[in-house]
């Protein structure tokens, strides 16, 4: 048995050590440490690291929960924690991410005004059923557009992996409407100020939901249902 300085050393409780040790014995012990390292490493991280300094909630989440990793008896409520925590910072890596495709996005505006740029049309699990941009605008770098796709279909996955609400988003003189709806989600890139946007999205939706019902409940992503989707979303 190594003595009370060498598990100070290392950051642990002696009497949540001795705990462990004496209910499930030395394997169980090392198997804990193990994963204790793993959190702590984790917690060290850059991404924790860049949001604990912008975040107070995520700052004092890491703190509370160093303090809890050092009682390995207590490492199925770190776990938890950790868990949670790590969702939490992937959906604002997400969002950060679909912010930084938005500012990509307003770069290559060739004009200025109100106008829709780019919709798009997302199954409720962020699979992508169609994607529109208005005929009457130049088309805008194709990177720039599959990123935006990749990035809106993480952060919708993530909201939804943490209840987090879906929420407008914007840069600049851009805004990402989104709306949802039973089966699918409709998002629209807009620069400017465009009337009534959010209202038409939901009409839309509400369209495309009774046009298409039996094939969105239970979809197995085939396309060739939605040849007619983009109609609709001419209309927005």
């Amino acid at each position: 048995m190594k003595d009370e300085g060498y598990w100070q050393h290392r950051g642990y409780d002696i009497t949540s050590v001795q705990k462990v040790l004496r209910e499930h014995g030395e394997e169980e012990l090392e198997k804990r440490l193990r994963e204790i390292e793993r959190i702590r490493e984790a917690l060290n991280s850059r991404s924790f690291l860049i949001y604990a300094s912008l975040h107070t909630d995520i700052y004092r989440k890491i703190e509370g929960l160093k303090i809890l990793l050092k009682r390995p008896d207590k490492l199925e409520e770190a776990v938890v924690e950790f868990k949670a925590l790590n969702e939490q910072v992937k959906h604002l890596e997400a969002k950060d991410r679909l912010s930084a495709q938005i500012k990509k996005l307003e770069s290559a505006q060739r004009t200025k005004g109100g106008r829709v740029e780019e919709i798009f049309l997302i199954y409720k699990d962020g699979r992508l059923i169609a994607h529109y941009t208005p005929t009457h605008i130049d088309k805008a770098d194709p990177d720039i557009i599959a990123g935006m796709i990749t990035a809106l279909q993480e952060f919708i996955k993530h909201c939804l992996k943490t209840g987090e609400p879906l929420r407008s988003i914007g840069y600049g003189s851009m805004t990402l409407f989104i709306v949802s709806g039973e089966n699918v989600y409709l998002a629209a890139m807009v620069s400017g100020r465009v009337a009534d946007i959010e209202e038409r999205m939901r009409r839309a939706l509400t369209l495309i939901e009774r046009r298409y019902k039996q094939y969105l409940t239970y979809w197995d992503g085939d396309l060739t249902p939605f040849a007619g989707a983009e109609s609709i979303l001419r209309r927005i």
